[in-house]
């Protein structure tokens, strides 16, 4: 189930999906129309809290993970070097 949260503009709750579709609707009408200054102002201010947002969002999701599995995060680079040196042929065998 998504979680919803409101949305930068105080309407209807967006989920991280809607969002994000919003935020990229924003940047291709910024890019390709020539728009009076205040819809431009407008869509900008949106799109911005919109990215501010969707990047909370994303750093919440990380942490959620991190909080989850912080054994294999930990642990990553000390087994990434073991199977380096297994690939590399160096047992440290002299033969």
């Amino acid at each position: 189930m998504k979680a919803k949260h409101p949305s930068p503009e105080g309407g209807a709750p967006l989920s991280f999906e809607e969002a994000l579709a919003r935020l990229e609707k924003i940047v291709q009408a910024l890019e390709g129309q020539e728009l009076p200054l205040e819809q431009t102002l407008a869509l900008y201010e949106e799109g911005t809290l919109l990215a501010k947002e969707c990047g909370r969002r994303l750093d919440e999701a990380e942490q959620r993970i991190r909080s989850l599995a912080p054994q294999e995060t930990a642990g990553s680079g000390e087994r990434e070097e073991q199977d380096e040196e297994e690939d590399s042929g160096d047992s440290g065998l002299p033969f």
